[in-house]
């Protein structure tokens, strides 16, 4: 506030005066800067060191434990000791962005591997966000990493005094650099006046401000230029594009206390879009599905006419480029060059691989689908160039070769051709429906899209932004270097997908009406090149995959390898010239290898099965470790559950490890590396495994066709598993299994009977997505173990808590109360997915492949709840709608151990209370929580203690809000309409409950002025701030 008063008003920040500038004030000639720290930037007055060394060492304490958690991705720690002055890598910078420009100070250092723009400066520079990154940052002094996603912003940093000597780095957006002051060098430069004569300090010595960059190892050796001249034994001056940094000890010890800092960043990027891919498989069916299409990125979809043309017997299309990013575009000429000799390299020791890559180059010339680039030819506009490299799939009988171009090349601080372009919508099919779809007809068939891509032409306009490098002689490439570039739309740019669907979907409206059946089919089941069908007839199927070499050949779109389970069919298709799929025989065991969209069906025998070779070679060449353990779990494919009960094993493993807080390449302890070796032993068994693909129920003698949906819950896990169930003419009864889906537990504790409800929940949301799928809504049934859980579903949701109240309410929205039904533990085929399971056990599980026999019986033999039991059940329900958790339990017995008055720290009553709930845990569990208290458990304390102080003060209000969701008219607190969320905080509601702010903006939690609580968190906050006015602090 002194420092703001002072520069408004144009006053010196030594004597106040109004006359001149602290750089011409003859008092700090004489007096020689700050009286306390030295400084020459300023007086005691204004030193921020005097107002630190005041503040008692209580205070100081929680500045520097809040200082740990408000900075999750630039840790820094601060210490007041008697020390020598330390200096950093610190330079004074202007930050531009377009017309915007800032002044601003960057630190430099190397035990950060990523760099950073806090995101205050960011916003005031209204820096682009150019894309997220999700990371794992390891703070300082921890042990574990936490998952955070990050803003990407562009920066440009330039040279004071010289404007074209710059940097253009991209970094990551965090909350704070430092929570500690970094000071700028402060030694006297008459000292050193020899060794710094001729050289320009990239940090002046009055300039305060706080760190706004950090340059990590990304960029570090841009900033600096290697350049280093020694000044003293221990102080030495680096080169850098802003001038002379210093670093190391300045001076003698300074009798007055100083700040050490220690900095570390170190970030890991996901080690396997496997991963992410296997958790969304795992969501399937059970999470809802955006299918709002951002029509600003959607010109295509929006103006087809403009964008999607048919020239000449093909498809022309334009890449849908982010505004004002064409011209800009870096040409990547440097690395594609530097790429293509390191794959000479290879060529030159791998004839074979060379042979291979030169055939599908010179078919692509052949094909007219890349074409060379002349030496005259001119760019007049945007030019890229793209590496390349082999990628080979021994799996496949034909194309084992395949090249892939990467368009996410770019030089450091520029843009590649993927950040250039938008990333348009997902308009494919939903893939859960595509294979719940595929089971439905007796007659099924896949045919591929021939070169799907390809068969796309790019506008002339973009061909210079896919040009790549290529020679004919490896051995002295350089003289034969040749640029070749696409005609076609090719696969590697991330919006190639968009572009191919886009065009498929415009050409699909021209036979509407021509052909409606087979454009329906083809409108739901093309995913990329891949497209699905079935009919109920040998004959209507072949005149459905007729229409579709009709309608695909008249864009140039060529179908091939042709696959049915139909031997009839396939002899129509040979006969009449199809393209048929050549089968693969990979685990030995009379399979017909084909694959429907990742999974292995066997014609021949129309069933599903697992490959699973390339799985066990590549866990025959694993370790131990957290980061091998993941990548297995990345390669397991099975969208449908058909193995959900030995896939949840693994899932149980990894919330194990990742509650351990094991690094990345850390050794698995014995508990959780004996259960993953007896998983990874049991998978040569999965080949065993498989299921009928057709559901078998179109015939004409079938009379009633159900869904039957059973949940169950353990304190591991819980899940789902859907059952068809088929009755024909003459009495009789089956049963096929559809799918399942299951969860881990979550970390939070739960009581059994909630977690029941999660799985009944999780059974509803897909029922209701199969049902819909395949037209079943009228005739679903609901099967559940749980006493407790059937009671709550036939109950009214306003009489539990919000927990509770909020899952029934969506439960009786998907699915009638009436159809639901309880069954025998022992009798309930998801008991075997919560609880786990062998290869071995599940391949000769009845229950678990056609569920419980009464299933096959009549409803007569189904299970019934007596009658007499359900009024003995009303007292447990009435306590289980309460609800209390474990965790609530354990908070309820910790009021006696802790008294918050003898407590001085906000953040130091935290951790107590949080070692204390560790304490509890650790004597209740096998598996040890250890080291420092980490931010959730913190979390956890913080929400203990609201609960308490608002039960105190309000616990009237609560009653009536847990029995009748208001409160009474006399309450003081009415107008301010208080509700409880989920986790039972006290909550108000107000106008801003339709912005765009988080919930604590919007919806505060209340709490009460005068407690021991409130004075602090206020206290802290105060602190925080260094000792801000109340304005600030509130």
């Amino acid at each position: 506030m002194k420092r703001d008063h002072l520069k408004r008003n144009k006053l010196c920040f030594f004597c106040f005066s109004g006359r001149h500038s602290i750089a011409f004030c003859p008092k700090l000639k004489k007096e020689k800067g700050c009286s306390f720290c030295g400084l020459k930037s300023h007086s005691k007055t204004l030193c921020y060191r005097f107002h630190q060394n005041n503040s008692d060492k209580t205070t100081s304490n929680s500045r520097k434990e809040e200082s740990d958690d408000s900075v999750a991705s630039v840790s820094s720690c601060q210490t007041e000791t008697k020390t020598q002055r330390v200096l950093l890598q610190t330079a004074s910078v202007v930050a531009r962005y377009n017309k915007q420009f800032r002044n601003c100070r960057l630190l430099a250092a190397t035990a950060a591997q990523r760099s950073f723009v806090e995101r205050k400066f960011s916003r005031l520079l209204k820096l682009p966000v150019i894309r997220k990154e999700k990371l794992s940052v390891y703070s300082f002094g921890d042990t574990s990493p936490v998952e955070k996603t990050f803003n990407v912003v562009k920066i440009r940093l330039e040279n004071k005094d010289d404007p074209n000597s710059y940097l253009e780095i991209e970094a990551l957006e965090t909350e704070k650099i430092s929570a500690a002051h970094i000071p700028p060098p402060d030694i006297d430069i008459s000292i050193y006046s020899k060794h710094l004569k001729g050289l320009k300090l990239a940090d002046t010595t009055n300039n305060d401000a706080n760190v706004s960059v950090l340059i990590g190892a990304d960029n570090y050796y841009d900033v600096m230029t290697g350049r280093i001249k020694r000044i003293s034994r221990k102080l030495v001056a680096a080169e850098s594009l802003y001038g002379w940094c210093l670093i190391g000890i300045s001076g003698p010890p300074n009798k007055n206390s100083s700040d050490s800092f220690a900095m570390k960043v170190v970030v890991e990027e996901d080690i396997s879009k496997q991963l992410e891919a296997f958790w969304q498989l795992e969501n399937l069916g059970i999470e809802k599905v955006n299918e709002n299409l951002n029509c600003k990125d959607n010109k295509i979809l929006q103006q087809p006419e403009e964008n999607i043309q048919f020239r000449d017997g093909r498809y022309v299309v334009k890449l849908p480029w982010k505004d004002n990013l064409k011209e800009s575009l870096d040409n990547n000429y440097e690395i594609a060059h530097e790429r293509f000799s390191k794959l000479c390299h290879k060529f030159k020791s791998d004839q074979s691989l060379y042979t291979e890559y030169k055939n599908v180059i010179d078919s692509y010339v052949e094909q007219n689908i890349v074409e060379r680039v002349p030496n005259s030819n001119v760019v007049g506009g945007a030019e890229f160039y793209l590496p390349h490299r082999a990628v080979i799939r021994h799996d496949r009988v034909s194309s084992k070769l395949r090249i892939v171009f990467d368009a996410s090349s770019h030089k450091r601080g520029k843009f590649s051709l993927n950040d250039s372009l938008h990333i348009d919508p997902n308009l494919y099919p939903d893939l859960f429906e595509l294979l719940l779809s595929f089971r439905k007809h007796p007659i099924a068939f896949t045919v591929d899209i021939k070169q799907a891509f390809l068969n796309v032409e790019l506008d002339y306009s973009d061909k210079n932004v896919t040009k790549f490098f290529w020679t004919d002689n490896p051995e002295s490439f350089s003289e034969s270097l040749e640029v070749l570039r696409f005609n076609s739309v090719l696969f590697g740019i991330n919006s190639s997908p968009f572009l191919l669907t886009a065009t498929i979907k415009y050409h699909l409206k021209k036979y509407s009406s021509l052909f409606p059946q087979t454009h329906e089919l083809l409108n739901k089941f093309v995913y990329v090149d891949d497209v699905l069908g079935g009919q109920s007839t040998v004959a209507s199927a072949y005149t459905t995959s007729v229409e579709c070499v009709q309608i695909f050949s008249e864009a140039n779109m060529p179908l091939h390898k042709w696959a049915t389970n139909s031997a009839e069919l396939r002899e129509l298709w040979e006969k009449n010239g199809f393209s048929i799929e050549t089968s693969s025989n990979s685990i030995g065991q009379n399979m017909i290898n084909y694959k429907v969209l990742g999974i292995s069906w066997d014609t021949e025998r129309d069933i599903f099965y697992f490959d699973i070779e390339n799985l066990l070679s590549f866990i025959s060449k694993g370790t131990d470790t957290k980061r091998f353990l993941l990548q297995v779990a990345g390669r397991i494919f099975d969208p449908l559950g058909l193995i959900a009960p030995y896939v949840i094993r693994l899932k149980v493993l990894i919330q194990n490890v990742w509650e351990m807080g094991l690094l990345w390449d850390q050794k698995m302890p014995q508990i959780v590396k004996k259960p993953f070796k007896e998983w990874c032993h049991e998978l040569k068994d999965l080949h065993l495994e498989s299921i009928p693909r057709f559901y078998d129920f179109t015939d004409s003698n079938v009379v009633d066709v159900q869904l039957h949906s059973f949940s169950d819950s353990s304190k591991k896990a819980y899940g789902t598993v859907i059952y068809f169930r088929v009755v024909r003419t003459d009495g009789t009864i089956s049963t096929s299994f559809v799918t399942s889906k299951s969860r881990v537990a979550p970390l939070k504790t739960l009581s059994l009977p909630r977690l029941e409800l999660m799985g009944a929940l999780l059974s509803a949301r897909l029922c209701d997505k199969v049902s819909k799928t395949l037209k079943f809504e009228k005739s679903c049934f609901f099967h559940t173990d749980s006493f407790i859980v059937y009671h709550w579903i036939q109950g009214e949701p306003f009489r539990f808590k919000p927990f509770v109240k909020n899952r029934i309410e969506e439960i009786q929205k998907l699915t009638e109360p009436s159809k639901w039904h309880h069954c025998p533990g022992k009798e309930n085929p998801a008991d075997i997915l919560s609880r786990g399971s062998s290869v071995r056990e599940l391949k000769d599980s009845e229950l678990w492949w056609h569920g419980p026999p009464w299933l096959k019986q009549t409803e007569q033999f189904w299970p019934k709840i007596e009658k007499q039991n359900v009024s003995s059940l009303n007292l447990e329900l009435k306590s289980k709608s309460r609800d209390i958790s474990q965790n609530e339990v354990i908070l309820e017995n910790c009021e006696k151990l802790l008294n918050i008055a003898k407590f001085s720290s906000y953040l130091k009553l935290l951790r107590v209370t949080a070692f204390v709930f560790r304490y509890i845990y650790n004597t209740r569990n096998t598996l040890k929580k250890r080291g420092a208290v980490n931010t959730e458990e913190l979390k956890k304390s913080e929400e203990y203690w609201i609960k308490e102080i608002q039960k105190e003060t309000y616990g009237s209000e609560i009653i009536d809000l847990e029995k009748t969701q208001k409160v009474s008219d006399c309450s003081k607190i009415r107008s301010l309409v208080p509700y409880l969320d989920d986790r039972q905080i006290l909550r108000i509601k107000g106008r801003l409950d339709e912005s765009e702010l988080s919930l604590d903006e919007k919806q505060p939690i209340l709490l009460p002025q005068n407690s021991k609580f409130m004075e602090l968190l206020i206290l802290r906050e105060h602190t925080k701030n260094f000792h801000s006015r109340v304005t600030t602090t509130l």
